[in-house]
């Protein structure tokens, strides 16, 4: 599921726990326009170049969990600009299209390879549309979504923000039985990104 995650943290830029993390890892992004600190004792790092992180086995507690951080260039514009540009709805669209997309690419490749339920079919669906909070101090738009892919129901949580000329995006994941266990550990993560130079103020 983390490479899911992806796909659709890239059409953002197209269009029961901890309260904070403990003193860990620190990824810092190779332009040094965000970082993210993280608990190294739940997460682990799956890509070396960008934010994709997976719960540790022995944090994970049978559950599939993970998010992913991005970025994408917005032509210069300041941070503040990005922010009131983003058209929560259109993105909204864009992410079902590419969750229900990737779902039917994942269950035909599959198909007669592995088994599941196929009882269970949830179609992606919103579940919290985009809508403005503010975060240690940042401005974002905050959505919830659920859907199932090879017979397990999820659900994600997406977060939108912005630096002067990048768009920032981070979508999280967790099988959905587990997902109210770990929205605070999501939380957790979105809090302790930083914004490297200028950042939007909220309004």
């Amino acid at each position: 599921m983390p490479r899911f995650a992806r796909v659709v943290l890239l059409l953002l830029a197209m269009a029961g726990s901890a309260a904070a993390p403990a003193a860990g890892a620190e990824y810092r992004d190779p332009q040094d326009v965000f970082s993210v600190t993280y608990d190294d004792g739940v997460w682990e790092r799956e890509d070396e170049q960008e934010l994709s992180l997976q719960c540790r086995d022995e944090a994970c507690g049978g559950a599939i969990v993970g998010c992913f951080f991005t970025k994408e260039p917005a032509n210069g514009a300041p941070a503040a600009v990005i922010m009131r540009s983003f058209d929560a709805a259109q993105i909204a669209r864009a992410q079902i299209e590419a969750f229900a997309d990737q779902k039917e690419r994942l269950e035909r490749e599959f198909s007669g390879v592995i088994e599941w339920n196929k009882a269970v079919d949830v179609a992606p669906v919103v579940t919290q549309p985009y809508a403005p909070r503010t975060i240690a101090g940042l401005p974002f738009q905050v959505a919830e979504f659920r859907l199932s892919m090879l017979g397990q129901v999820a659900r994600y949580a997406s977060y939108m923000t912005a630096a002067d000329g990048y768009s920032i995006a981070a979508v999280c994941h967790a099988s959905e039985e587990a997902y109210p266990r770990w929205r605070p550990r999501f939380e957790a993560l979105v809090e302790a990104l930083r914004i490297a130079g200028p950042a939007p103020v909220p309004r």
